[in-house]
């Protein structure tokens, strides 16, 4: 997803990236046409998707039989 929400103002503008085998979020900032990843945050599940809120909440579905919908809050 392209994250423009507010509640995590440094990832404005980024790409928020999962994977099945990446087991996380990969964040990823663009300037013109060139792409760089600058965070990796391992939550320890295989990610089926990823989407945004209201107010720029972020929401992420795991795979699997117990597959869960999870909802990520910053850390301050």
């Amino acid at each position: 997803i392209y994250y423009n929400g507010d509640e995590f103002g440094d990832w404005r503008g980024s790409l928020l990236l999962t994977g099945l085998q990446s087991k996380g979020i990969v964040r990823v900032v663009t300037s013109g046409d060139n792409a760089q990843e600058v965070q990796r945050i391992d939550l320890g599940d295989r990610i089926r998707d990823i989407a945004q809120g209201p107010g720029g909440s972020l929401y992420f579905i795991t795979d699997g039989t117990t597959g869960r919908l999870r909802r990520i809050t910053p850390i301050f």
